[in-house]
């Protein structure tokens, strides 16, 4: 057992002992979560200039009233303190004459074309018909439509606008027109809202602890940031184990590794050495994390009860993908070649990723529990599951454990035969179906 011990030793410190390992536990997280810091602030970098939208209106009274909400909704975006707009503001201008056939129709989107309007507006005439309740089957009465025309027309917020104030006017002059006071039908639309909250449960004394409401948002992103967590211990443990398998082949020194212990021997070395890095990673973002959570007073949504259950399916799963990536590594000729058997790897590793969503909303699911007893996705299944129920059925998880860790001492028995046998071959790349000929015949 002295041997593995050593070995272990030299690819912990071969792994954290490095400025790569520094500048990758900053960099990983940036490349994870970079995309939500991006689009916020890319929303920050709004366009505040007038966008000036031309109204063909075929009513009497419908643009002065977008007028005035297009004002109001102007003066509501002005920074009290800096005077500054904090979104593009809306000019409207009406297009006097006729109903526009398609010439007039032709012209104005040159005149959008050309940047003097940033949209035109069609109001039809039948929107004024429209005001009056129908004398016979409401559904039978033709719907009237109000054509929006723009270079992005389907993705516009301001037809977006123009939807939301259109019709709450439209809707406001019906019941008018009807003799219903808005504030009877503001009180008739105000349904209670549903909220959510947790179960009741029984403490260790024997009282009843009382339900607490749950935030939807914590309830989505936590255990998005729990899998993403194992995730990026995973591939910060596993992707080094290949190039390091990589370059032990190519330099020979696998030569002289194997003349010292067995196959196996080394496989387990590597893999223990593997673990204590992503152990070493699992403590570093779980502090910086805590201390974040402290400075925003967040703490008390710290799952920490699931952290032992997190800490063994971190160790099965690091053990697991690390394993086939050594035996990938040891059979390959170059990094290159190395990523192409890797493909139908990623597919199974990523297979988590998309089915998140449907697990975090459905986590006691038959998908849920499928994916929990499926050894490539089960880790990360299970870190949801936990993050997202707080409690899993104990055999589900005894269960879960025990496939995982069944399906971890095949997979490093297998990639052993493969590692042993790779290592001293030279050549050509051997084919998806040869290596597993090696791993299961040795």
């Amino acid at each position: 057992m002295i041997k593995p011990l050593i070995i272990a030793r030299r690819e912990y410190f071969s792994l954290v002992a490095t400025k790569g390992f520094l500048i990758g536990l900053v960099i990983m997280p940036v490349m994870m979560m970079g995309g939500i810091v991006i689009a916020r602030f890319v929303e920050k970098q709004t366009d505040v200039g007038t966008r000036t939208i031309a109204v063909v209106d075929g009513t009497d009274w419908l643009f002065d009233a977008l007028k005035s909400s297009a004002e109001a909704r102007n003066a509501a975006l002005v920074d009290p303190e800096t005077g500054k707009p904090s979104a593009a503001s809306y000019a409207l201008t009406r297009i006097s004459g006729p109903a526009p056939d398609d010439a007039a129709r032709l012209a104005l989107s040159d005149e959008v074309r050309a940047k003097k309007y940033h949209a035109f507006l069609e109001i039809p005439p039948a929107i004024a018909s429209g005001l009056q309740p129908p004398t016979g089957d409401p559904s039978s009465a033709p719907r009237v439509s109000i054509s929006y025309y723009a270079e992005n027309a389907a993705l516009s917020d301001v037809r977006d606008w123009f939807e939301r104030t259109i019709g709450t006017l439209v809707t406001g002059r019906r019941f008018q027109e009807a003799g219903v006071a808005p504030r009877v039908v503001q009180w008739a639309n105000a349904a209670p809202p549903v909220v959510p909250v947790s179960l009741l449960t029984r403490t260790p004394d024997g009282s009843i602890q009382a339900a607490e409401p749950v935030d939807r948002l914590t309830a989505i992103f936590l255990p998005m940031g729990v899998m993403m967590l194992m995730f990026m211990t995973v591939f910060m443990s596993a992707q080094p184990a290949l190039e390091t398998a990589l370059e032990e082949k190519q330099f020979r020194i696998a030569d002289v590794l194997l003349g010292t212990a067995n196959a196996f021997e080394i496989m387990l070395g590597k893999l223990l050495g593997g673990v204590a890095g992503s152990i070493t990673i699992l403590v570093v973002y779980l502090c910086v994390g805590f201390l974040a959570a402290r400075h925003f007073d967040v703490v008390d949504r710290i799952p920490f009860h699931i952290l032992p259950m997190f800490l063994v399916f971190q160790i099965l799963a690091v053990m697991f993908v690390s394993s086939i990536f050594m035996a990938i590594g040891a059979s390959s000729n170059s990094l290159k070649e190395a990523q192409g058997l890797l493909m139908p790897v990623w597919l199974l590793i990523m297979v988590p990723f998309f089915t998140w969503m449907n697990v975090v909303r459905e986590p006691t699911g038959s998908l849920a529990m499928g994916l929990s007893f499926f050894p490539p996705s089960a880790p990360m299944i299970m870190a949801l599951r936990l993050a997202a129920m707080g409690e899993v059925p104990v055999w589900e998880v005894a269960l879960s454990i025990a496939i995982v860790l069944a399906a971890t001492y095949l997979c490093v028995v297998a990639a052993a035969r493969v590692f042993r046998i790779a290592m001293l071959s030279q050549g050509n790349t051997p084919t998806f179906a040869q290596l597993i000929r090696w791993a299961v015949r040795g």
